[in-house]
């Protein structure tokens, strides 16, 4: 599912926070093995927003 969004943006790294993140144990493993030829980091956050906005930050610094 992920697949045409990676290769469409170019995406160097996959964010997942909220509830999905608490889960990420859960199905972690088998989403990095699917990922592995994109050479994609996958990350967790707990604090969304805060990244959200600090990365906001970045673009107008």
């Amino acid at each position: 599912m992920l697949d045409p969004y990676i290769m469409g943006f170019g995406s160097q790294r996959l964010v997942l926070g909220g509830q999905i993140a608490k889960s990420f144990d859960v199905f972690g493993p088998a989403l990095e093995k699917r990922l592995l030829p994109h050479h994609l980091s996958i990350y967790t956050s707990e604090h969304v927003i805060e990244n959200t906005f600090k990365g906001i930050d970045q673009l107008f610094a």
